[in-house]
């Protein structure tokens, strides 16, 4: 799957949508208060400072408010852990913003605080709004998407020598776990395949091999019978006349599914 660019992540998207609003909305406010209200001569370099100045932090924060949210959202954080981490972040850039405004400004801490904070809750709450109407969908669809499933394999690639030869899953009476390789018993023969036996199995139609050891399946239609021992193990005897030991554990749980 190609990896996305940051124009499209759709974090990165609605973040840059919904600030470039929120800028020029801004920034047409500040010209239009300077000059119809105050009568004064605007300087869009001096609105485009105050714009940047007064919601920049926030609109840098943003995507990671985001990718918080939807972390939190997938490890099932608690609502009320999430509002207070927001409330936190958001205080503390009112706080720096406020000290900004001390520094360059002259006015108190508590004077910028009542000036900056409003706007800066009202900011958190369209971010809130924007991650519950268009990324929490997502991220809820993606959660509860299921995963591919591989279709099953018919055909069984096995080694012969020098040569590979192809065999029909139907004909195979049982699988061996060998080390790195698994033996694939048929009426005919006994062929290697290099693979686990746990991954082959993923691979096989479902309902057609029995798990009666970890080293161990067979064909449920050639299961004749099951010969149980004394010490909770058993055997099972294939019609072709192997016998294939059966844990105690599995030889228990077969027999609670009635499978054996």
């Amino acid at each position: 799957m190609p990896k996305l660019s940051v124009f499209q992540n759709p974090v990165f998207r609605l973040s840059a949508l919904g600030w470039g609003v929120t800028f020029l909305g801004s920034f047409i406010h500040c010209g239009l208060f300077h000059s119809a209200i105050q009568g004064h001569a605007y300087d869009p370099f001096a609105g485009v400072c105050w714009v940047l100045r007064e919601w920049g932090p926030l609109a840098l924060i943003t995507p990671l408010i985001f990718m918080a949210l939807e972390w939190a959202e997938t490890n099932t954080i608690p609502l009320t852990t999430r509002l207070l981490a927001l409330a936190s972040l958001i205080m503390t850039l009112a706080l720096l913003r406020s000290g900004l405004g001390v520094l360059q400004d002259g006015v108190g801490w508590i004077e910028g605080l009542i000036y900056i904070l409003p706007k800066y809750m009202t900011a958190a709450l369209l971010v809130l709004c924007g991650w519950k109407l268009v990324l929490q969908p997502r991220s809820d669809k993606s959660l509860s998407a299921e995963p591919p499933q591989t279709p099953p394999t018919h055909t069984i690639l096995c080694e012969q020598g020098s040569r590979k030869i192809s065999i029909r899953v139907d004909e195979v009476h049982a699988l061996h776990a060998a080390g790195n390789y698994v033996e694939v018993r048929t009426h005919q023969a006994c062929h290697l395949l290099r693979s686990s036996l746990g991954d082959l199995e993923a691979r096989l139609p479902d309902q057609e091999f029995l798990r009666v050891h970890r080293s161990h399946l067979i064909r449920r239609s050639q299961l004749q019978h099951v010969r149980p021992h004394r010490n909770g193990n058993a055997l099972a005897i294939l019609k072709s006349g192997i016998e294939i030991p059966v844990s105690k554990s599995a030889y228990q749980s077969l027999r609670r599914a009635g499978q054996i």
